[in-house]
C-alpha cells in the first residue's frame, strides 16, 4: 500500500553544463509561457528579480516547435516539492504557516513549508507536500506507484483527485495551483514512510487531459487502478521530457500568495508571484493528454 500518496520516477539525475545561448532563450520562453498565461496582478508593485533556472536533464530531441505540434504552453508542467518544518520566531510575516492539530501530542502545531529540489533525497519521517501548476487548461490526474530497488513498480493508485481534496474538483488552468494533499486534508502533508526495505522511491504520473477521463471514478481516498490501464496510458501518451530547476530559491518559504492560491479552486497566482521550483517540458503529442512522469527518491 502506498503510504506517502504521491510519487515520482527518477533513476538518476544527469548533471548538466551551464545553459548555452540557445538554452537560455528556451528557458526564457518557458518563464514567459508560465508568467504570461497567469492573470496580471491587480496592482503594480516593485519589479522582482528574474528567476534563473539550470537544466537537470538532457534536452528533448525536438526542442523547436514543428507544424501541428502543441503550443509550448500546452507542454509545460510545474512542480514544487515542499518540506515542512516547525515554525520559528524568526520566520517573519512573509512566511505562510500551516496550523495543524497533531493527534499524537494533542495540540496545535505551526508548520512552515519550504521549497526543496525535486531530486533531493528524502528521509523517512519527513513531512512533505506537493503543488502542481500548468498553463494548459484541462483536468489534472495524479497516479502514484512505489519504486523498488530492482526497478520494479508497485500497484498504481489514483491519489488526485479525491472528494476530500477540493471536493473532487480537478480543473486546472493558468495560475491555478493544485496542492496534494490539500490544505483542508487531515493532515495536510504526507509523512515519508517506507513500505519495506527495498522501497527506494516513488513514481508520480501527472496527466492533464482536455476532457475528464471516463475510465476513472473518484472516491474519498486513493483508489487502486488497473496496472494494464495505466501502462497503456503511459505507452500512448508518454513522451520525452526535459526539466529545469530554479537556482537560488531552495529553502524559500511558502508565501502568503501561494497559500492563498492553493486554498480554493478559484485562487490563482499572478504574474508577480513565484514560479514553480521545477518546470518540465514534454514532447507533447497533438490531440493527446499531456503525461509526464516525475521521480522522488527516498533514502
Amino acid at each position: 500500500m502506498i503510504r506517502i500518496l504521491f510519487a515520482m520516477i527518477l533513476a538518476a539525475v544527469v548533471a548538466a553544463p551551464a545553459f548555452s545561448a540557445q538554452d537560455d532563450e528556451t528557458r526564457q520562453l518557458w518563464d514567459s509561457e508560465f508568467l504570461q498565461k497567469r492573470p496580471a496582478p491587480k496592482a503594480k508593485s516593485a519589479p522582482k528579480k528574474t528567476p534563473k533556472y539550470r537544466r537537470t536533464t538532457p534536452p528533448i530531441a525536438k526542442s523547436t516547435p514543428t507544424p501541428g505540434a502543441p503550443a509550448i504552453s500546452d507542454t509545460l508542467v510545474g512542480v514544487t516539492l515542499w518540506r515542512l518544518r516547525r515554525a520559528m520566531p524568526g520566520d517573519g510575516a512573509t512566511a505562510a504557516r500551516m496550523l495543524v492539530h497533531e493527534a499524537a501530542s494533542d495540540k496545535d502545531v505551526e508548520w512552515v513549508p519550504e521549497r526543496i529540489a525535486i531530486d533531493q533525497n528524502l528521509q523517512p519521517g519527513q513531512k512533505v507536500r506537493l503543488s502542481i501548476e500548468t498553463p494548459k487548461s484541462g483536468y489534472l490526474y495524479v497516479i502514484d506507484r512505489e519504486v523498488y530497488k530492482d526497478g520494479s513498480l508497485g500497484d498504481p493508485y489514483l491519489i488526485f483527485p479525491t472528494t476530500r481534496m477540493s471536493g473532487g474538483d480537478n480543473k486546472v488552468g493558468p495560475g491555478a495551483v493544485i496542492e496534494v494533499p490539500s490544505q483542508t486534508d487531515d493532515p495536510p502533508y504526507f509523512a515519508i514512510q517506507k513500505s519495506r526495505i527495498e522501497h527506494v522511491g516513488e513514481s508520480l504520473i501527472v496527466i492533464v487531459s482536455a476532457e475528464p477521463l471516463a475510465e476513472l471514478k473518484i472516491g474519498d481516498k486513493a483508489i487502486e487502478l488497473s496496472t494494464a490501464l495505466v501502462e497503456k496510458w503511459v505507452a500512448e501518451w508518454g513522451a520525452s521530457f526535459e526539466r529545469i530547476e530554479e537556482v537560488g530559491n531552495a529553502n524559500a518559504k511558502y508565501s502568503v500568495a501561494e497559500k492563498s492560491a492553493g486554498a480554493t479552486a478559484t485562487g490563482k497566482l499572478t504574474q508577480e508571484d513565484a514560479l514553480p521550483q521545477s518546470i518540465y517540458r514534454v514532447e507533447g503529442k497533438s490531440g493527446k493528454p499531456l503525461l509526464v512522469t516525475v521521480g522522488l527518491r527516498i533514502m
